[in-house]
């Protein structure tokens, strides 16, 4: 009801074209050759499919999730935001394996749990918070702002976001793959160039 309501409200705003959403995904996959690329074109992506005013990408690092994207100037003036897996909105990602949107934790009856939930995805300035699971493993989240049209995020955009969060998953597994491939070919490269002449010709 909410959905229509706002559809009716925001009629002729910027709707999400699923398909091509999803055809740029693809095209990354193919595309990138370093985490950063990655990070960055997929929020990208997310951010012109949903209209969206920011999207944060959490990676594991030391047994916490680390804002990896935007990069983070190391000044002290803004810290990159770190979140333990105690964290109510990493736990609740967790547990449900779904996107938590902060529209519908403010019309559910509020348990002490979701309270917390909500309080911390407020002070996140998030709207939405979206696990990325590589099979069944947290492996990461996205922090998504409010949308620049002013819509609530609906069922289709859940749906477009789940899809894409696993595209991720996959592309961030890709990535790391290639990257310990890359440091192989590295490795192998420096020990043949420092072998004595002598070994190398035999």
């Amino acid at each position: 009801f909410s959905q229509t309501l706002a559809d009716r409200l925001f009629a002729g705003t910027r709707r999400l074209d699923f398909q091509a959403t999803m055809r740029n995904a693809a095209n990354i996959l193919r595309s990138v050759s370093t985490l950063s690329q990655l990070l960055e074109k997929f929020a990208r992506t997310i951010e012109e499919a949903v209209y969206t005013e920011r999207v944060i990408i959490l990676l594991p690092n030391r047994g916490r999730f680390l804002q990896l994207y935007p990069p983070v100037e190391d000044d002290g003036a803004h810290p990159a935001i770190e979140l333990d897996r105690g964290h109510a909105v990493v736990a609740q990602i967790e547990k449900e394996q779904t996107p938590i949107v902060l529209d519908e934790l403010h019309r559910v009856r509020a348990t002490p749990e979701l309270a917390l939930v909500r309080t911390q995805m407020e002070a996140l300035k998030s709207a939405v918070a979206i696990g990325i699971f590589s099979r069944e493993h947290l492996a990461g989240s996205m922090l998504l702002g409010a949308r620049l049209s002013g819509r609530i995020y609906g069922t289709g955009e859940h749906n477009a976001l789940q899809v894409l969060s696993g595209q991720h998953a996959v592309a961030l597994g890709n990535d790391r793959l290639l990257t310990a491939m890359q440091i192989a070919k590295r490795y192998y490269a420096e020990l043949l160039d420092n072998l004595p002449t002598a070994v190398i010709g035999w």
